[in-house]
């Protein structure tokens, strides 16, 4: 799947919507953004510490690019809704 123009792994999570609890399934759709934000989060602090290079400009791109698939996503969870 791509998702502005990057790839990015798709779960089905369409069985969530049988589970009882409106908390549970909201815990499913919350699990996606917290690991990017996760990710993004692991990035900015490596862009933090370390020197100026290769290294620092891959983790600024996964973190801009982190962010901007948390975006897309909470844009189309609130469509949904």
């Amino acid at each position: 799947m791509l998702l502005v123009l990057l790839p990015v792994p798709y779960v089905e999570v369409s069985a969530s919507a049988g589970f009882r609890g409106e908390w549970t399934r909201c815990a499913v759709g919350a699990a996606g953004i917290m690991v990017e934000l996760f990710i993004a989060a692991l990035a900015l602090f490596t862009w933090l510490l370390v020197e100026p290079g290769l290294v620092r400009a891959l983790a600024f791109n996964v973190m801009l690019t982190r962010q901007r698939v948390v975006a897309v996503v909470q844009r189309q969870s609130a469509a949904a809704l």
